[in-house]
């Protein structure tokens, strides 16, 4: 009997001691391994204003005002330009463009601005550096394109050696067609196909085989002339037609002219001999605005420059 209730008492010791080592072996495998982050409490957080949008409203009228502080009307005029039988204003406005950055020169901006009734309609005619010459030096009104209606016809300037370069801008009010001229490929290819061939006796050849044309300049009186004719040969043969329109004198400048009831843009091509210091002659030549408002070749007239005096040598059509 002792010895039941011995092996009975020490069986539950046993019992009690593996019980015991169970449970402390777990509570050390929890203590190793790491949280699950779905199961970490969160930090606690302070309310805040969301961000108050940015004001991005436009002030008008400051905008209007800077404009218009930037803009000058220095031409004014009426005419009828949509064949209503009243006149519009038309004006040429110059703005005044800041520089983006203070290294900038800024730039100038030429407007023509033509108002009728309620209507305003403005057209672009020019950008340019500041502190160059202006943005025009002539403005007329005239019907360019014969379809009834009056025509805007600005002249440019732009500085130039020996002379100053002028191009124009015509704008038919009554189509909204507009037409810039200032480089033209078709120039320059025109002027190319005139050749010189010194001949001797201090007369030079001009011909132009694509119009059947041929002229003679004489330059006994020019200042480059020399009696030598190996010499004169030498210098004369290598003259050329400047492909750009200058101003040549008050009487030699780009500008408008009525030729048989029509209106053609006459411009004035230098003709220079042994150097651009050397002029012997002037090409002028005239378009006509097609029923584009594109302004076409029409003819050519080509004067001489001797003793003194301004003397037509020739002419020529262009079909």
């Amino acid at each position: 009997m002792k010895k039941t209730l011995y092996f009975s008492a020490m069986m539950i010791i046993l019992i009690s001691l593996a019980l015991t080592t169970s449970c402390n072996k777990k509570k050390d495998m929890e203590s190793i391994i790491p949280q699950n982050d779905y199961t970490q409490t969160a930090e606690p957080t302070t309310e805040q204003d969301p961000p108050k949008p940015q004001d991005t409203t436009v002030d008008e009228a400051n905008v209007e005002s800077q404009i218009k502080e930037n803009e000058q009307i220095i031409h004014g005029v009426t005419a009828d330009v949509n064949g209503d039988n009243k006149d519009e204003k038309i004006e040429i406005v110059q703005v005044s463009i800041l520089p983006q950055d203070q290294n900038g020169s800024g730039e100038l901006e030429g407007k023509v601005r033509i108002t009728s009734g309620s209507t305003v309609k403005e057209a672009t005619f020019i950008k340019k550096p500041q502190g160059l010459t202006g943005i025009m030096s002539d403005v007329e009104i005239l019907d360019i394109d014969g379809d009834g209606v009056k025509d805007v016809f600005i002249t440019t300037s732009e500085a130039g050696s020996p002379f100053t370069l002028n191009y124009f801008f015509i704008y038919n009010y009554k189509t909204d067609e507009s037409f810039s001229f200032n480089v033209d490929n078709k120039l320059t290819f025109f002027a190319k196909g005139f050749k010189f061939k010194y001949v001797g006796k201090g007369i030079l050849d001009i011909l132009n085989d694509s119009y059947n044309f041929k002229a003679e300049i004489n330059l006994i009186n020019d200042s480059g002339y020399s009696s030598s004719d190996e010499t004169s040969n030498e210098q004369y043969s290598r003259s050329w037609v400047e492909p750009v329109p200058s101003e040549i004198g008050q009487d030699s400048r780009l500008s408008l002219v009525e030729k048989d009831g029509s209106i053609e843009i006459k411009v004035p091509l230098p003709v220079y001999g042994a150097a651009t210091s050397d002029l012997i002659g002037e090409l002028d030549l005239y378009y006509c605005a097609n029923k584009d408002f594109v302004p076409e070749m029409r003819r050519f007239e080509v004067f001489s420059f001797t003793n003194g005096a301004k003397e037509k040598i020739g002419e020529g059509v262009i079909k």
